[in-house]
């Protein structure tokens, strides 16, 4: 959608930045509230919608990019080497808007 002010923006970042397709992206969120590290490792990650105060638009977008649980469960390896205890690989948790933008 060329209403977004950020779209050209994006694409010309993605152009210069990553000119060869990205395998995974890791994304660290400061949106969970958990008791430990978790880690999304769904294959499909929904979308959550937890915003508000934003055109009703934004709540009709998708973003069906894959998850990869084998990335997940690497991150979780490291999170163990790095000296976290416990650790939480979380099959159900989608997208939050820290992950996708228009």
């Amino acid at each position: 959608d060329e209403s977004f002010i950020a779209r050209n923006f994006l694409l010309g970042w993605k152009k210069n930045v990553f000119p060869i397709k990205p395998k995974s992206i890791l994304v660290v969120s400061a949106h969970w509230e958990t008791d430990v590290p978790s880690v999304s490792a769904g294959e499909h990650p929904d979308v959550i919608y937890d915003f508000s105060d934003v055109p009703d638009c934004m709540f009709q977008m998708k973003y069906p990019a894959p998850g990869s649980p084998k990335l997940a469960k690497r991150v979780q390896e490291l999170l163990i080497a790095g000296g976290f205890k416990i650790t939480r690989l979380d099959e159900s948790r989608g997208f939050d808007h820290s992950s996708w933008v228009p």
